[in-house]
């Protein structure tokens, strides 16, 4: 879905203090939200590291753009696990294409 600006959670928990968040991306010391979080990068950096363990060299990126949405509407964010294909590629040595990151924006391509 995105990420949620801390005035909809707050508008959120007003009306129902029943909800649990899954990645919020506040602090893990924020007690305000109870959430669960996934930590998108380290699995995606742990999923790359096998795939080149393997042997593979040339891998791509699908992805979608991420929004965050607050009260005013929606705006189109960095996806993270974007930055650490391309951070991971790049200690690695080995080319990002055009054609290697598919489904993202155009401001969101390789040459980012």
């Amino acid at each position: 879905m995105g990420n949620i600006h801390i005035d909809v959670l707050r508008k959120l928990g007003a009306k129902n203090n029943n909800i649990v968040y899954v990645n919020y991306s506040g602090s893990s010391q924020d007690q305000e939200f109870d959430f669960v979080h996934f930590d998108f990068n380290k699995a995606a950096r742990q999923a790359l590291t096998h795939l080149a363990s393997l042997g593979h060299r040339d891998i791509g990126f699908i992805g979608g753009a991420e929004h965050e949405y607050s009260l005013l509407g929606s705006r189109e964010c960095k996806e993270q696990r974007r930055e650490v294909y391309k951070d991971f590629m790049k200690e690695e040595g080995w080319p990002i294409t055009y054609k290697s990151i598919q489904g993202t924006s155009p401001w969101q391509r390789a040459t980012d």
